[in-house]
């Protein structure tokens, strides 16, 4: 496709064509093949900071230089000018290295624009290679850019194939197919060198050392954080009808599902309320389906640089595409993109820009990578995010009810080598009305550290009574009590929005009650009911 697309714009005789890419000596081939075919260009030169001017040839997909001249600024000019002369018989190619970083000297774009709006100038292609994307506003207009992207699959076939020919190694199309996914979003010498380090280390295709190199790039990226999953989802107490939609996810994962006509799954977005395990459940879902566990850092990404937060944003997704099949955790999503909206004014569109990459990702995702965002403020998400067709579906995940909460607190004791009767259960999660899962963990700690002060001043290990777990549960003030108005807003937006992760009723009947209101006046306080809505009905 890159082949196709520079001999386009070459033939269609475009002054000037940027490629963005950090893969400059794969490009600088591509670059010379796709000219090579074309007879109306007599030689290529390139320059660079180091390097200077040089005349470039190839043989054997192997680059020779031929230097002609220093690095100057001025021999350059010189010699672009000498191109642009009508009066010769063939057009040159000039390739530019990182020409970006010239660019703070006036005269870097002063060369290119007299080169190019020269109106009796020869036609000279003026080719840089860079790994911004950021073309200066002077040369906008001058210049086409265009993207070195990692090879498709049908690239990646053709090259396995050369490569498995050469060692006479024998593939069936299924296990083929499988490689070749796990090689995509690598470059083709990445390709290569895993392929020669596995046929040296095992005589065949070892997919081990794919996840291995996976390991190192992601640690080595600063943009993505990976961990190797060690929980499941029966470490996740309720949430029943998600586990029930999971399971048929699950089953649509094939290539068997593939081939019945049903569409690769995306991923969902989960709101809720925080502490109710949705981003714990995302851990859990790679856990189960043994995939590696990505999230994406925000933080990392988004730079005071301009251009690094687009830059960062496209390799944070080109490495996650190239780990599939893997769980993506996109967490607080409305941290994350939530300033999209101002970002023309703030950061001159960066974030926007960012946010465009994520929903063209989404869009194209059929690579088996499942996107999983959470969020806590629904308000701030753009609605371009939510709309049908991004991502499979929208999940609630609310408070847990006494069943729910029963089975999360029987579960952190059974972590923790500890167990109480099951009388003690109910009681205890009929008392812990609005706790949340995370504060149901918190309070089973709070009882494991007084159990153990217990023992110490005793010398008795009595383990965790009645008494400890309901001391330790009034330590603890829920969120849906610190923050009930906050709450009351998310439970009333996710009502026929969302799906409701516990199979509670969405269509949870509402009444008004009377509160007492006492405000004090000049003949002294004035006990009065107001009337609110119970969503608890």
């Amino acid at each position: 496709m890159f082949h196709q697309n520079l001999l386009d714009l070459l033939k269609a005789r475009e002054p000037g064509i940027w490629i963005t890419t950090s893969e400059e000596k794969e490009v600088m081939i591509a670059v010379k093949n796709a000219i090579d075919t074309v007879e109306e260009y007599e030689n290529v030169y390139t320059w660079s900071l180091t390097e200077g001017i040089n005349r470039l040839t190839t043989e054997n997909n192997t680059i020779h230089y031929e230097q002609i001249e220093g690095p100057s600024l001025q021999k350059l000019d010189a010699m672009l000018k000498e191109s642009n002369n009508s009066d010769l018989p063939q057009s040159r190619v000039w390739i530019l290295k990182d020409y970006h970083l010239a660019m703070s000297n006036p005269m870097a774009i002063r060369s290119i624009r007299d080169v190019k709006e020269c109106p009796t100038g020869r036609y000279t292609p003026i080719i840089i290679i860079s790994p911004s994307n950021e073309v200066p506003l002077e040369l906008q207009k001058t210049f086409k850019v265009l993207n070195y992207d990692t090879p498709s699959e049908e690239d990646i076939f053709e090259l396995l194939n050369l490569w498995t020919n050469s060692k006479d190694i024998t593939l069936q199309s299924r296990e083929q197919t499988n490689i070749a996914k796990r090689l995509f979003g690598f470059t083709r010498s990445e390709i290569l060198s895993m392929l020669n380090l596995s046929f040296i280390k095992y005589g065949t295709i070892n997919l081990e050392i794919v996840n291995e190199k996976k390991i190192e790039i992601i640690n080595e990226s600063g943009v993505l954080d990976y961990k190797v999953p060690s929980a499941s989802l029966d470490n996740v107490g309720g949430n029943h009808k998600f586990k029930e939609w999971i399971d048929v996810v699950e089953a649509c994962m094939t290539e068997d599902a593939r081939e019945y006509g049903i569409p690769a799954p995306k991923g969902y977005l989960s709101v809720g309320i925080p502490g109710t395990s949705k981003s714990f459940s995302a851990e859990a879902l790679a856990g189960k389906w043994e995939m590696p566990f990505i999230k994406l850092n925000m933080a990392k990404i988004t730079s005071r640089y301009a251009g690094e937060t687009e830059r960062n944003m496209y390799k944070a997704l080109n490495l996650v595409r190239s780990c599939a099949p893997c769980v993506l955790l996109i967490d607080e999503v409305e941290k994350a993109l939530g300033g999209y909206k101002s970002s023309n004014s703030s950061d001159s569109g960066a974030i926007a820009r960012a946010f465009g990459s994520v929903l063209e990702f989404l869009n194209d995702n059929d690579n088996g990578v499942f996107v999983v965002m959470t969020s806590n403020d629904v308000s701030q998400l753009p609605p371009e995010l939510t709309r049908a067709g991004r991502l499979d579906a929208i999940w609630f995940f609310g408070l847990p009810t006494k069943e729910e909460r029963k089975q999360i607190l029987d579960i952190h004791l059974r972590k923790a080598n500890k167990s109480v009767e099951d009388d003690v259960l109910e009681e205890m999660a009929k008392s812990m009305e609005k706790y949340t899962g995370a504060e149901i963990e918190l309070v089973v700690k709070s009882s494991l550290r007084r159990a153990y002060l217990e023992k110490i001043k005793t010398g008795e290990d009595k383990g965790i009574t009645p008494e400890i777990l309901q001391a330790a549960s009034e330590e603890v003030v829920p969120v849906a009590v610190s923050s009930r108005e906050q709450i009351a807003a998310l439970e009333n937006w996710a009502k026929n929005r969302a799906l409701y992760a516990n199979g509670a009723n969405k269509e949870k009947k509402t009444r008004l009650v009377n509160v007492p209101k006492i405000e004090v006046g000049p003949g002294g306080p004035r006990r009065e009911f107001v009337k609110v809505i119970d969503h608890n009905s």
